[in-house]
Order: structure tokens, then sequence, then C-alpha cells
């Protein structure tokens, strides 16, 4: 109850900012398509978050701050960690621990095969890099996350790490990030 209400206090003011608002220029400015009086956000490749389902409470207000603050701002592919973000030193920094751990235990279970058939049923496109495997997951238009792993060796665990665009702060609060950051992680886990 006490979530429900925490949601809805924040519905309120973040759909109020919205109001009035031209939606073709919103739809303009974070990426998205507005036609006949509807605006279509493509950002979710999995079925469990799909438009044409309900959307989960938290997700329904990702969306709405990234509407409100989307300026425009081009994705830069310059990779920051969460902890890196706009005042993300505690909620950003949390998350990255959080997911550098979870991500260790995952990779002692599933190999690279098993990690990319994962990866392409949320929609990844991968990328050369420093990483053994590196994913870049399309959350949102000019909303990406970038996810390196480094497979378990004789030598070494595995590691693996995700990241927001440099750009990252100009379409979401730290809040938003750490939200989207782990609906994508539930996603990724369910998959494995």
């Amino acid at each position: 109850m006490t979530e429900d209400r925490a949601f809805l206090e924040m519905l309120r003011p973040a759909a109020e900012r919205l109001r009035g608002r031209d939606p073709a220029r919103l739809a303009a400015l974070c990426g998205c398509a507005y036609e006949g009086g509807k605006l279509a956000i493509p950002s979710l490749a999995w079925p469990a978050l799909e438009p044409r389902t309900p959307v989960e409470n938290w997700m329904l207000l990702v969306l709405l701050h990234y509407l409100d603050l989307g300026d425009g701002t081009p994705v830069s592919g310059r990779l920051l960690p969460f902890g890196e973000l706009r005042e993300g030193l505690v909620r950003g920094g949390d998350l990255d621990r959080r997911l550098e751990a979870r991500a260790r235990l995952l990779l002692d279970s599933a190999g690279e095969e098993r990690w990319r058939r994962a990866l392409e049923s949320l929609g990844a496109s991968f990328i050369e890099s420093n990483a053994d495997l590196t994913a870049v997951l399309p959350f949102l238009p000019r909303w990406p996350m970038t996810l390196k792993l480094w497979f378990p060796d004789e030598e070494l665990p595995g590691s693996g790490r995700l990241f927001a665009d440099a750009s990252a702060d100009r379409y979401l609060t730290v809040e938003d990030a750490v939200t989207a950051a782990e609906l994508v992680w539930s996603e990724l886990e369910k998959r494995l």
C-alpha cells in the first residue's frame, strides 16, 4: 500500500508537467513517433512490457519522466557507470555494485551462447569492445543501456557491468535510470 501511495504521489506531478505541452514536439525531442493523435514510444522489445499489455506503475512513471525531461540530445556513445550519472553516487553506485554481483553469479552458470540468446530476445545489438561480449539494449529511443561481459576462465572469475550513455541525464533522473536498469536486468535474468 505504501508503494502505491508513493507511486501516486509521484504520478500526479509527472502527468501535470506534461499537461498542455505539444505532444508532437515531445515525440520529436524523445525520438518517438506521433501520428493521428497517438504517441508511440518504441522501447520495450520484451513481451512482458509491450505497449499493448498493462505497463507496470514504475515503468509508466519512467516513460512520463522521459517525455518531460527529453531535450533532443543525441546518444553520445560514451558509456558511464550508473554511479557517475548526475546525483548517482549513492543510488547509481549501489546499483552498479548489486548488478555486478548478480552478473558474477549468472556468468558462472550461463555461457556466452545463452547470454547472447537472452540479450537478443530483449532486442539487443552486439558491438565490439574490450569485453568478451558487449550488447546495446534499446530501452528507449534515446536511452540505451550497454552491458559488457567478461566470461570466467581458469585465471579470473567472470564479471559484468551495465552502463548508461553519457547523455542519460538529459532524459531520466537517476531514480528513473535505476528503475530502468532493474527492469531490464530482471527481464534478462528470467531469460538466462
